[in-house]
């Protein structure tokens, strides 16, 4: 399976959906002019983002804020070697919600900048 488009006509929560649906492991490449980062799907769970140096949330955040005009492709493919991500589609929906790098469901940080987990 593979899928293309441009996320300004899609959407990013509805690829993470449709790869929910999929029940596999999907890969997300955006591009957008000399930008381009990388997102991996299992089942229905965001478990791995790259953008440019940043790796995890870091990166997550740069794709929502940055790239939401961005041409993508998206294909089935291998899990990644180790996840760095793990938010459902139900989190990744959710704006407004602080979320700190350790992604973790119970995090009560309200600190974005710092990302400093409260558990």
């Amino acid at each position: 399976m593979m899928l293309r488009g441009s996320l300004e006509n899609i959407g990013l929560v509805f690829i993470a959906l449709l790869s929910a649906e999929l029940k596999t492991t999907s890969w997300l490449r955006l591009i957008h002019g000399q930008v381009s980062a990388e997102l991996a799907f299992q089942y229905d769970r965001v478990v791995w983002a790259a953008f440019g140096n940043q790796r995890g949330l870091p990166a997550l955040d740069a794709v929502v804020l940055g790239l939401g005009k961005a041409d993508f492709l998206l294909e089935e493919g291998p899990a990644p070697r180790e996840q760095n991500l793990s938010l459902t589609v139900g989190e990744l929906r959710a704006p407004g919600v602080p979320r700190c790098a350790c992604a973790a469901p119970r995090c009560r940080s309200d600190d974005r900048s710092r990302r400093q987990c409260v558990p």
